[in-house]
């Protein structure tokens, strides 16, 4: 194989590296990054490879589960202006004993129209 061809095959370990620091979970835009195409998403979608998550958030199907993944999910469908704010950074920080009922997020003014993802609750800075 020539350089030309390894240049635009898609990177699987790039996924998996970036996948990997986000408890399996990847945004289309990251996944472009490591040269997946949209219709290379919908693909592995279909063969059972990756989950669609969200709109443009998917997740590895084979990764383990872990705590607050749903947390993580949220986040990474706002990034990266959004941070963890109220009882969900209580909650993160283990700085409370109280179990958040939705997750907690902070977005800057600027991103007042944005939708919010299921089960969170968005706050403007």
């Amino acid at each position: 194989m020539n350089d030309t061809t390894e240049a635009t095959r898609p990177d699987h370990q790039c996924l998996f590296d970036i996948a990997t620091e986000q408890a399996g979970y990847f945004t289309t835009a990251q996944a472009r990054t490591c040269r997946f195409s949209s219709p290379l998403l919908t693909h592995h979608v279909k063969n059972g490879r990756f989950v669609r998550a969200a709109r443009g958030l998917y997740r590895l199907r084979d990764y383990p589960t872990s705590p607050r993944e749903e947390l993580l999910a949220a986040w990474l469908r706002l990034a990266p202006d959004a941070v963890a704010s109220h009882e969900s950074a209580l909650d993160l920080l283990g700085l409370s004993d109280v179990i958040p009922n939705r997750i907690h997020l902070t977005v800057p003014r600027s991103r007042r129209n944005l939708a919010q993802p299921s089960g969170a609750r968005c706050r403007r800075s």
